[in-house]
């Protein structure tokens, strides 16, 4: 056998039971190569007894390391357990909470006291204080620890015993209880201790950007926004006055948020921190003011003739200033105005202007975020002054509307002719350009009618339309009656009536039929005799005086006069 090849099936089992196996065997080199087929029983590589000891061994290891880790962990639990009960009561009263550590000699110092100083406003971490263990065994000794800026504390090398624990700080209220550790040679963990801050204040002044006090400002102080304690008290309070405020008994360390409102302002929200006791006695919060505006309505003054009556002007402009700051706006139909969007807390001055009209100036004062209404009408005035009326017949009639004379001249003077007018066709005149504060006289003329001139005062301010209403006496009448017979009572016709007054002469006839007669031409300052003739024969007279018989609407009438003379 020169050669010969193994062809294995199956890999060697690395554990288990023993399987068996094949393989065939080729010779070679033969003049006829032949192939054997060769069975035999596999083991596997590692056996069923070294299997065995491997997995004891594994699990007495697991053992081990339980043990290691459970006396390990019960060391631990012997150091750090705590407890509590009452030993006594302090000097306020309050019970006095004390810390039992398990069982053991108390001959033997504890390893150290440990703890942490929390404020009881926020949890948050104090400083700047200390803790105080005060024995209450014989010897009274006192060991003391400073708190340290995360709060932590820690005295070592304290001897197993009833203490007064005692932690303190700047602007933090004393806290006592009892502590008592039963084993010595332990770490005593007090874990956190809360400690309530000394109570603190805010107090300060709420004003406008330009320092004037604002009173009945609502400030609300509630917990920060941050804290995690939402159901904190709020505390709601106003200013006085004077803007000031005072909020007392705030808890300290803490962060407040302060909110401070007032009507035409822009509300405020600040936050605020207190360390532990702390007081701050200065804030000044200034408000921004909101946008004013100022409403009002502007009319013209009408004196005289419409007793004072207003008429609202439209189109009037009105300015508005304050220093660099100016904005117009003009009056709608009925007059009114509105000036918007005011830079608050200033004094502008209102200019009323329109043509024909004085200007006008206001002073006003707006305030916060509000509309000042004007609660009289503006009243400008017109700047060319007129004299307006109607002339009338002076008469007893009552249909007075009907007795306008037209074409009276009407001439105002002040010492020098200043101007004329005459009256329109139902009477009615107008004369403008009247200077204020001046004097005038002014006369009224009309051919057939008595002159008559009038005084007039000083022309007031705003005096647009003064008014001057004249009666005319006309400057002759005609005399009116009528002739009858003394025998029969009857009219008589053909009577000459002629009035005579110094030189001059007036006749008349009277009436063919009902005996009337109308003669006029008689002037009012004179005295007239009327005589009443037939054929140069008198048959009666009468005297006629204008001062004792006046006209009526321009006659005089004398009735029925009897003569003796036949009917017509």
């Amino acid at each position: 056998i020169r050669a010969f090849e193994v062809v294995a099936k199956h890999r060697r089992p690395f554990i288990g039971s023993p399987a068996p196996r094949e393989f065939r065997v080729e010779l070679l080199g033969s003049e006829e190569p032949k192939s054997e087929l060769i069975t035999f029983i596999q083991k596997p590589l590692l056996g069923r007894g070294l299997l065995t000891a491997l997995i004891l061994i594994s699990i007495l290891a697991l053992w081990v390391v339980a043990i290691f880790v459970g006396f390990w962990a019960a060391g631990r639990a012997q150091e750090t357990a705590v407890g509590a009960n009452t030993f006594e009561v302090n000097e306020a009263g309050d019970p006095i909470n004390y810390f039992n550590v398990g069982l053991g000699s108390e001959s033997l110092p504890t390893k150290r006291v440990r703890g942490r100083a929390l404020a009881a406003s926020n949890s948050s971490a104090l400083s700047r204080g200390g803790v105080i263990f005060s024995s209450l065994a014989e010897s009274g000794e006192v060991y003391e620890g400073a708190i340290d800026e995360d709060g932590s504390f820690e005295v070592p090398l304290m001897p197993a015993g009833p203490y007064m624990f005692r932690a303190y700080g700047d602007g933090l209220q004393d806290s006592y209880q009892g502590v008592q550790w039963l084993r010595s040679g332990a770490i005593l963990d007090l874990g956190n201790i809360f400690l309530e801050g000394v109570p603190g204040r805010l107090q300060g002044y709420v004003r406008n950007k330009i320092g004037d006090p604002i009173s009945e400002a609502s400030i609300v102080i509630g917990p920060s926004a941050t804290a995690e304690e939402k159901n904190a008290t709020k505390y709601e309070l106003a200013t006085k006055a004077d803007g000031a405020f005072e909020q007392l008994n705030l808890q300290t360390p803490a962060s407040y948020s302060v909110m401070i409102a007032a009507s035409g302002y822009d509300t405020m929200l600040t936050e605020i921190d207190l360390s532990q006791g702390q007081n701050l006695e200065e804030l000044t919060f200034d408000l921004v003011a909101q946008p004013s505006s100022i409403e009002g309505q502007v009319a013209a003054a009408i004196q005289g003739e419409s007793n004072g009556q207003l008429l609202d002007l439209a189109d009037v402009e009105i300015l508005a200033t304050s220093g660099e700051f100016s904005v117009a706006t003009r009056t709608v139909e009925e007059g009114k105005f509105a000036v918007l969007s005011l830079p608050p807390l200033k004094t502008y001055v209102l200019t009323f202007s329109k043509p024909g009209y004085d200007n006008r100036d206001l002073v006003i004062e707006v305030g916060a975020g509000s509309t000042t209404y004007l609660s009289e009408t503006v009243q400008i005035y017109s700047s060319t002054n007129s004299l307006v009326g109607k002339i009338q017949l002076s008469s007893s009639s009552e249909n007075i509307e009907d007795l306008g004379i037209p074409n009276v001249q009407v001439l105002v003077s002040d010492g020098t002719l200043k101007g004329q007018t005459l009256s329109t066709s139902d009477g009615t005149y107008e004369f403008t350009g009247l200077e204020v504060g001046q004097h005038y006289v002014v006369t009224f003329k009309a051919e057939g009618y008595e002159s008559v001139s009038f005084d007039l005062p000083a022309v007031p301010k705003g005096a647009s339309r003064l008014p001057l209403d004249v009666r005319l006496v006309p400057s002759t009448y005609q005399l009116e009656g009528s002739t009858i017979s003394l025998s029969t009572n009857e009219a008589v016709c053909n009577i000459d009536v002629v009035a005579s007054s110094g030189s001059l002469i007036l006749s008349t006839v009277t009436a063919s039929l009902d005996g009337k007669f109308i003669l006029p031409g008689l002037t009012n300052n004179r005295v007239w005799t009327v005589v009443f003739k037939s054929d140069d024969k008198n048959l009666a007279a009468l005297i006629i005086d204008p001062q004792n018989d006046p006209a009526v609407d321009g006659k005089v009438s004398v009735g029925s006069v009897t003569v003796d003379a036949k009917k017509c």
